[in-house]
């Protein structure tokens, strides 16, 4: 994250999770999913939780470019 590409990379892994499979709560739940996350992990629940779970909350914009 502290250069271009690793922001880019970031960025790609969370549009690419999002295709895959979207946020079944809004992004108004944050309070409540990250107190979740962060209770099954104190480290890594709230930096999985604002990098995947998030943006895809948010609607976060992505795109294939696969036919299938």
């Amino acid at each position: 994250m502290l250069s271009p590409a690793g922001f880019a990379g970031a960025t790609t892994s969370a549009a690419v999770s999002c295709l895959d499979g979207s946020a079944t709560q809004p992004v108004s739940a944050w309070p409540r999913n990250i107190g979740r996350f962060t209770d099954s992990s104190t480290v890594w629940g709230p930096v999985l939780g604002w990098w995947l779970w998030a943006p895809c909350a948010a609607n976060w914009p992505g795109h294939t470019d696969s036919s299938t």
